[in-house]
Parts: structure tokens; C-alpha cells; sequence
């Protein structure tokens, strides 16, 4: 059936929104605070969906695809010069937000669905637990979460002589110093995460982790910020985790 969905981050290419039209969302809510939406790009993608339905491989990426909904992603390709990105977005009930998702403005449980894809790492701790505490908010009876995290240190990626754990070497104040202003690093672990979503009641039911071998973290002389982490912990790349609304405790059992 039909279902709402929020996505945190749309970033330069709203794969994540346009996907879920296809699948059958009804209205998508996708937020961002920087505007990223340009024409040339949306028209890549658009044409990437097209491309992978000609050729019988959409469906396998989306099993619940409606193929009805094709017939209006190609109907805005083929307009795709004539308005604005967020307003050809806007025919797909695509909502694409230049707002701080702190306070979406949005109704409360009106949202089935909530997403992000390598955006959380970017973000502070306290401002996720205003963002959750937000989704929790909106979130409908049986609403769901879904957030890719990528852990790593991401100087790591051009730089191949430093591990994906190199900035953990770093006290807090060095770290400040260090990093960049345009990817701002946060360095929570997957523990941290997981309270974030805990703090703000909701129950991890799926965590997909992908650890590192033991001996690169060796490697990297730990700051003492990172001293108290377990290995286990510290050793987590990258993960998928999938989270709902935690049932209400009996009345007996709350605080009071």
C-alpha cells in the first residue's frame, strides 16, 4: 500500500526519493540544508532509471517497482528543460526541502519511513539528537528507519598511507584543527549511533555491519577519547541499520 517517507540529505542526486515513488510512497519529504538539485544531474538520473528499466534491470533492483509510475519519470525526461528541478520533482508528490530537518514543519506521525544514505557521519551528536527526537515525533504507529553510516576516516580514500581508522589518533582538539570544513567528520563510533536512536525511542531491529581485520586498527596509536570504546566497536566500517518505534511500556513501568 501506499506509505510516506523522509529522507535526510538529498544531496546532488535524489536516487533514494525517486526510488521510493517507484516503489509506491506517496508523499516523499526529502531534506537538505545546502540546495544541491541542478538540472544536468537530475537529467542523468532520470535517464539512468529509464536506461536500467529498458534493459530489465530495475526491477531487480526494485522488486516492488509499479511500472505504471515509469510512464511519469519519462513523461518529466521528456520536459525535463521546461521547470525547475524541485518543481519537476514535485509531479512524483517529491518534496525537496532547503531546511534544517531539526523542524521539518511537518504533521505529527505522518511518516512511514525515514532514510539516509552517508549522511549521519557528517553530523553532530547533539544535532542527531534533535533529528531523532524529530522523527520520533512524526513517525507513524509503525514507522521505520533505515540510515546507512559510513565509519571510516575519509582522508583515507586519496590517501593510501593512512588506514580507515587514522582519525582516531586524534584528541578532540587536534581533530578540530584537522578537519576539513567542508566534510565534517564527527568520528562517532557504531555505539553512539546506536544510543542516538535508543535515547530517542526507538529499538534497532537489523544492524548490518562491515568490520576491518584486528591488525589495522593496531596500527593506529588510539586517542584517549577512543580508549574506553570495545575493539568490537571501533572495528565497525560501515553499517546498515534498521530501527523502529519502541513499544510504550506497560503504565506500571514508567517512569513516574
Amino acid at each position: 500500500g501506499d506509505f510516506s517517507a523522509l529522507e535526510l540529505g538529498t544531496g546532488w542526486y535524489p536516487i533514494l526519493p525517486i526510488g521510493l515513488y517507484l516503489c509506491g510512497a506517496s508523499q516523499i519529504h526529502s531534506f537538505d540544508i545546502e540546495p544541491l538539485l541542478r538540472r544536468p544531474r537530475l537529467k542523468l538520473l532520470l535517464n539512468y532509471f529509464c536506461d536500467y528499466d529498458r534493459v530489465g534491470k530495475l526491477a531487480q533492483f526494485l522488486p516492488a517497482l509499479k511500472p505504471e509510475r515509469l510512464e511519469l519519470v519519462r513523461a518529466i525526461l521528456r520536459n525535463i528543460e521546461t521547470a525547475s528541478p524541485a518543481s519537476l520533482l514535485e509531479r512524483l508528490n517529491i518534496h525537496c526541502l532547503v531546511r534544517d530537518a531539526q523542524n521539518t514543519g511537518l504533521p505529527a506521525g505522518s511518516i512511514d519511513l525515514f532514510v539516509s544514505h552517508v549522511v549521519l557521519e557528517y553530523i553532530p551528536a547533539a544535532v542527531q539528537q534533535n533529528l531523532f527526537a524529530e522523527f520520533q515525533r512524526l513517525a507513524s504507529s509503525n514507522a521505520a528507519m533505515i540510515h546507512f553510516i559510513d565509519l571510516k576516516d575519509q582522508f583515507a580514500r586519496f590517501d593510501h598511507s593512512i588506514t580507515p581508522f587514522n582519525f582516531l589518533r586524534y584528541s578532540a582538539r587536534a581533530w578540530q584543527r584537522l578537519d576539513s570544513p567542508l566534510i565534517p567528520q564527527t568520528r562517532l563510533r557504531i555505539s553512539d549511533y546506536r544510543k542516538l536512536m535508543k535515547d530517542a525511542g526507538f529499538t534497532i531491529v537489523s544492524e548490518d555491519d562491515t568490520r576491518a581485520q584486528p591488525e589495522m586498527l593496531a596500527r593506529v596509536p588510539l586517542a584517549p577519547e577512543f580508549k574506553n570504546y570495545s575493539p568490537e566497536d571501533l572495528l565497525v566500517l560501515e553499517s546498515w541499520v534498521v530501527a523502529c518505534l519502541s513499544p510504550s511500556p506497560p503504565v506500571g513501568e514508567r517512569a513516574g
